[in-house]
């Protein structure tokens, strides 16, 4: 008894002695440009020698100094900063310990990953006095106070030095038997002992258990499901080297140790995972087939092991889940939907790909896979464990990638594929959106009589990273071309929630926060997130100052949403457009869902027009590509044309277009679908329908479009664009119908001014009449016909003379609206 008293004294002494140095790891101030003292340099290089001594004991330091760069260069650097990120939520200035990562990873500007092979083997002691000058150099700019960095640098000395010394506080262990990391509880139980010491008086205690819980268990569970074992060989040297890891030797021979026993892991067929909002009290040993706990499988006690995510996706000992039909799988999502077992969504959207196959008709499977995406897309928020999170976004994308190659595969029309991979797309989009939205950061915010005002200062740009890379990374894994054109509205975003309740919403980029975003070049996007509306905006359009974005709502009637009104100023100048266009996701509700009975109004200047929009059904949300300043709000449009025969091939086309502000019909409520387009007819619904700004147009030389006639505007802004050419140098002919290849020619410009990416490969349509097509149009027919936008007119002939009516015009565009 004595002995275990003697032991207790000692922890808590030890936790004492460290609670007393967290305290003392206090925040930043401004920036300086004071050069490190000796101390300085001294604390650093102290700090460096760990990775050195450690990687030269190794039996090959070389190898072990790059596991430890490609883990730090690979996932490492989002997994640390995510798990600081996490902590820093505790009230903890964590920036003492990260930036000791953030500056391996920066060092060299990041162009050397391997540099630590020079330092382990290199006898040329420079190398190291070097890397230790630069890293106090810029510690103390950071700080700007040489003796305050001095401090934090011995201090951050000190604390590893007691965590290598003490066994009691390694917050992970490692099975060298099977390569597996677990959470060491007796490590993390005293950590959450010295965070409830510092901490007790300001935040709750179970609080405090739960979030450095949920923080090691996610860092750990990421761990364990690096994609390579130089990764997982470099996350245990860095952890070892810095006395953050127990290594177990590999002693055990029972399998059970690498993983969660399959028998006793299932509950409800799922794959048992530890939930973030468990306190280290709650997490109960896992049992293994004899009965015995985790400890007679060769795992220590006072271990909590960590399910590797992965294992649900190539699962070598656990049966996949199979069900007999497609409403059988979608009666098993929705009722672990409804009962809240976020957990096992990974494993039931494994079987999905084969779920789509057993589906015959293309058109229901892109149905279904809409309507899977939309249920797990409503509760992605709700699921806390990253490692989840990853494997149902790559999940999704691996179907998604599945239903694209079966819609190549289908026997239909090049238009017909097109369209539908258009259409996955925007689900796709949307499901993304629901991704960055669910791990938004909530800026510092300050609260008015009418407005919220949200503050976003530079510290918050490496947080905000941290949190949304990993969904960027997953992008990546898109391999279809269609799809992978979602990288063009929703790449690399910086993700904010600037939600209010019933008040309008201020966003202000501070000048410094600007420049941080800016300098990393992988942001390329910026993500406000409100109650109503979501707002894109690309980086490129940051100002060099601070930058204000004003997001009001006004309540309109028989709308589907409020009016979302949203302005950007830099200082006292309102910006009516921006470099690129502001992409403006209303929310509505599913009283109308599609493209023909809603539409989306834009009240600028006391104009009240109708604007492009999509309908996005995963996150019932339009779509608006481009975006200015304005009120924007959703409405039910009730329009109908007389002419209009709802078997007609062109009614859907017709309908989705006027709502879509593309045309309108005639005084007398006809349509006249058959009427040809004339040219001038023509430029007024190609300007419609890309939204080109008509704005301080120049003067077009045409001597047959004057400045009062109506369609001057739209002709003279496709040819200061170069979209459009006069019948000759001076004529323009705008009364004469619009030919084939001129529609190619027009459509196709519009698509590349405005950035599209479309699709392209070396096989020529062989239209038996290519030899009609102008040269000027060769090329154009081609964009168009590959693309999915025009096809020919049966008998394989495009007919490129031929005029266009009002109905096969619309229906182009539409086409062309969705790439």
């Amino acid at each position: 008894m004595h002995g275990f008293k003697k032991s207790i004294k000692k922890i808590i002494s030890l936790q004492i002695a460290i609670a007393v140095m967290l305290c003392n790891i206090i925040a930043f101030g401004d920036s300086s440009s004071q050069i490190a003292n000796q101390g300085c340099i001294d604390a650093a290089k102290n700090l460096l020698q760990y990775m050195v001594d450690y990687a030269k004991k190794t039996d090959s330091p070389s190898q072990t100094a790059e596991q430890i760069g490609k883990f730090i260069n690979g996932s490492g650097k989002v997994l640390l900063t995510d798990l600081f990120s996490q902590l820093s939520s505790l009230g903890l200035n964590t920036k003492a310990l990260s930036y000791l990562f953030e500056w391996v990873f920066n060092y060299q500007d990041g162009s050397n990953q391997f540099w630590l092979v020079n330092l382990v083997t290199s006898n040329d002691s420079k190398i190291l006095d070097n890397a230790a000058i630069d890293f106090a150099n810029k510690y103390v700019a950071l700080v700007g106070d040489i003796k305050q960095a001095e401090s934090q640098l011995s201090k951050m000395n000190m604390l590893i030095s007691l965590m290598r010394a003490s066994n009691q506080l390694k917050t992970t262990k490692l099975d060298e038997s099977t390569f597996t990391f677990y959470i060491n509880q007796t490590g993390l139980d005293n950590l959450i002992g010295i965070a409830s010491t510092v901490l007790g008086g300001s935040i709750d205690s179970q609080k405090i258990k739960d979030l450095i819980t949920a923080a090691f268990v996610t860092f750990v569970t990421n761990i364990n499901a690096s994609r390579t074992l130089d990764e997982k060989k470099g996350a245990r040297a860095l952890l070892e080297a810095y006395g953050f890891l127990l290594v177990v030797p590999s002693t055990s021979t029972n399998s059970n140790a690498s993983s969660i026993d399959e028998k006793n892991s299932k509950t409800d067929g799922a794959l048992q995972q530890v939930q973030p909002n468990q306190s280290a009290q709650q997490i109960q040993p896992i049992s293994s087939e004899n009965g015995t706990n985790s400890s007679s499988a060769g795992i220590p006690d006072g271990t909590l092991p960590v399910q590797d995510s992965r294992q649900t996706q190539n699962p070598q000992n656990v049966q996949q889940p199979s069900f007999a039909t497609i409403a059988d799988f979608t009666e098993r999502l929705e009722q672990i939907i409804n009962q809240e077992k976020f957990g096992q969504i990974p494993e039931i959207l494994n079987v999905l790909p084969s779920v789509l196959a057993s589906e015959r008709d293309i058109n229901k499977e892109v149905l279904i896979f809409e309507n899977v995406t939309k249920k797990v897309a409503l509760v992605l928020h709700k699921v806390l464990n990253e490692s989840d999170k990853d494997s149902i976004m790559k999940s999704l994308i691996k179907a998604a990638d599945q239903v694209a190659l079966n819609i190549q595969k289908q026997s239909i029309s090049n238009v017909e594929k097109q369209h539908l991979l258009e259409e996955l797309k925007f689900e796709i989009t949307g499901l993304f959106v629901k991704a960055y939205e669910a791990v938004a950061l909530v800026p510092k915010k300050t609260e008015e009589s009418a407005n919220v005002i949200f503050k976003i200062d530079e510290n918050d740009i490496p947080v905000v990273i941290s949190k949304t890379e990993r969904i960027a990374l997953a992008m990546q894994s898109i391999s279809n071309q269609v799809l992978r054109k979602v990288l063009n509205n929703v790449n690399y975003v910086l993700s904010l929630n600037v939600t209010t309740k019933n008040k309008n919403a201020v966003v202000i980029f501070e000048k410094e926060a600007i420049e941080k975003i800016k300098n990393e070049n992988k942001i390329k996007n910026i993500l406000l997130a409100t109650q109503d509306a979501t707002i894109i905006f690309s980086v490129t359009d940051l100002p060099s100052k601070q930058l204000a974005i004003n997001i009001a709502q006004k309540q309109v009637s028989d709308a589907l949403s409020p009016a979302i009104y949203v302005s950007i100023t830099t200082g006292d100048s309102q910006h009516k457009t921006l470099n690129k266009p502001v992409t403006l996701i209303l929310k509505i509700s599913d009283k109308a869902s599609d493209n023909l009975s809603v539409a989306v109004y834009r009240i600028s200047e006391n104009q009240n027009e109708i604007v492009p929009s999509i309908y996005i059904s995963t996150i019932s949300s339009l779509f608006i590509e481009k975006a200015f300043n304005g009120a924007y709000y959703a409405t039910v449009f009730r329009k109908t044309y007389s002419d209009l025969d709802l078997k007609a091939w062109f009614y859907e086309s017709i309908q989705a277009a006027c709502a879509k502000g593309i045309c309108e019909g005639y005084p007398d409520k006809t349509f006249r679908p058959n009427k040809l387009v004339t040219r001038a007819e023509f430029a007024k619904m190609v300007v419609k329908a890309f939204q080109f700004d008509i704005i301080s147009q120049n003067t077009a030389k045409f001597e047959d479009v004057q400045q009062t006639d109506w369609f001057y505007p739209y002709v003279t802004t496709l040819y200061n664009l170069g979209i459009i050419n006069g019948k000759s140098e001076k004529r323009f002919a705008p009364n004469e119908p619009v030919t084939r290849e001129e529609i190619a020619k027009v459509i196709s410009i519009s698509l590349l001014k405005t950035g599209k990416k479309l699709v392209s490969d070396s096989d020529k349509h062989d239209f038996r009449d290519k030899n009609e097509i102008a040269n000027w149009a060769k090329e154009y027919v081609e964009i168009a016909v590959k693309n999915g936008i025009m096809e020919g007119r049966g008998q394989n002939a495009f007919v490129p003379k031929a005029n266009a009516t009002r109905a096969e015009v619309v229906t182009v565009l539409l086409r062309a609206m969705f790439k």
